[in-house]
């Protein structure tokens, strides 16, 4: 079919054939209204005024655009506290500043740890794996023989995570990150080895997740919007096909999950593709089963979401994470799809209980939504019992544990904390137990994830 010309904009004319399924722009889609498909923008747009008429195959130049403006506010904003810092310096401060390892390019710590330094050092990394969203098969060994970028980006975040005997691996992490960056700086050999590729999305990740742990958010994001760029421009989020290998998969969605957690603890707009522009499936539990159901439509769909059988950690994780993001970005008067996304999590804390293959974090994250969902349905009671939920689950974690949570847990239990104390009806609901335990958890969680006390 010819596409139609801009005189026809106006033309509602219904006995036009429709269009095929996905063509629509994304606009007409959410509104769920009919569209000609027409580019730039579509006649429904343009009559209506909309400025941001976009396909899914031009809404990442609209994101970039936006992600840079964010991107430029914050790193004023910091470059701000800088210059009253500095104004305030003494001349020997400013001495130190100009030989500094950042305006040098050099680190003081820039030297390689000794051969049981650096076996310690992964040792603690392969902790963290599932929590960081490394691909399964990931091993020490994996990372000694990759590439080099990737071994010390994750030498610098497991540094991060050395427990108080070890404490003194974190001298080695500001010469593992600086490694890394300077290697992530360079030429990239992407176009010429899709592994190298695939390791430098994930350098990206651990970078990101690092920074962003720590409250360094302009670089946190740097990473994450360079992690996602390098993953949709080799296509990860619409991998489909017997060529696709287990670790395209799983570095597909741990860039996903970056994102989407990120972008709602930080209040941005995600970078990556829409739930229903990715086509890539999870990797089932078992390969005899088939894989999990799918992200499209998850929060409103009518199908089972969460199958005891087949979800792996990796798909239970993503697909909570998901309503998490998702809640964040409806209207809060929008009452059915309130109600959707909080069946959509009743149905998932049953099936964890009749499924053991599935991240704690997890568990958090949904509880703390469906406490968001309960208190803009003005339900107090059920946010309370929420919240009393979440608190159980955190106070049967060791507080050993807490350092294998993903990092957004600790934005989700402050911001229900800030709730409930703000909530009249939720406050008087929740018992003191549980708000001690809250309130334990949260101090807890900002040893590890410091940038949850900045973002207080």
């Amino acid at each position: 079919m010819a596409s139609p010309s801009a005189s026809s904009h106006g033309d509602d004319n219904t006995s036009e054939a429709p269009l095929p399924r996905g063509v629509a722009c994304l606009v007409c889609r959410r509104r769920k209204i009919r569209c000609d498909g027409a580019r730039p923008n579509c006649g429904t747009c343009i009559r209506t005024g909309v400025q941001n008429c976009e396909y899914h195959d031009t809404q990442f130049l609209n994101t970039i655009i936006l992600l840079e403006g964010q991107v430029t506010t914050l790193q004023s904003r910091l470059e701000g506290i800088h210059d009253q810092r500095t104004s305030t310096s003494s001349p020997s401060g400013d001495s130190q500043s100009a030989s500094s390892p950042a305006s040098s390019g050099v680190s003081p710590t820039d030297t390689a740890p000794s051969p049981q330094a650096l076996d310690a050092i992964l040792a603690i990394f392969t902790k963290h794996i599932v929590q960081l969203g490394m691909p399964s098969a990931t091993t020490e060994n994996s990372l000694r023989g990759g590439p080099p970028v990737l071994l010390e980006a994750a030498c610098a975040i497991a540094c991060h995570f050395a427990p108080q005997n070890l404490a003194f691996l974190n001298s080695f992490a500001p010469g593992f990150r600086m490694r890394a960056e300077r290697a992530l700086s360079g030429p990239s050999p992407a176009t010429a080895n899709p592994g190298v590729t695939l390791a430098l999305i994930q350098s990206h990740s651990l970078l990101a997740t690092l920074a962003l742990m720590k409250g360094n958010m302009v670089d946190g994001m740097r990473h994450a919007g360079a992690a996602w760029q390098l993953a949709v421009s080799m296509r990860l989020h619409i991998l489909e096909g017997s060529n696709v290998s287990p670790e395209q998969v799983e570095t597909w969605w741990m860039v996903y999950r970056l994102d989407r957690g990120w972008s709602v603890a930080l209040d941005m707009t995600p970078a990556s593709p829409a739930d229903d522009g990715i086509r890539t499936m999870f990797l089932p539990r078992d390969v005899t089963l088939p894989p999990p159901s799918h992200l499209q439509n998850l929060p409103s769909t009518t199908a089972t979401a969460f199958d005891a059988q087949r979800e792996s950690v990796d798909s239970s994780l993503t697909k909570v994470v998901a309503i998490y993001a998702a809640y964040h970005q409806i209207l809060t008067g929008d009452a059915p799809a309130l109600a959707a996304m909080a069946a959509r999590l009743e149905q998932f804390m049953h099936f964890i209980t009749f499924s053991p293959n599935y991240h704690v974090s997890a568990a958090v994250i949904a509880l703390a939504t469906l406490f968001y969902i309960r208190v803009a349905q003005n339900d107090n009671i059920r946010a309370a019992t929420a919240a009393h939920s979440l608190a159980e689950v955190l106070g049967a974690i060791l507080e050993s544990d807490y350092n294998v949570l993903q990092p957004i847990v600790a934005i989700c239990v402050q911001k229900v904390i800030a709730i409930s104390q703000s909530t009249p009806g939720v406050a008087s609901a929740l018992m003191p137990p549980p708000r001690a335990m809250l309130g334990l958890a949260l101090q807890r969680l900002s040893r590890w994830f410091p940038y949850v006390t900045a973002l207080h």
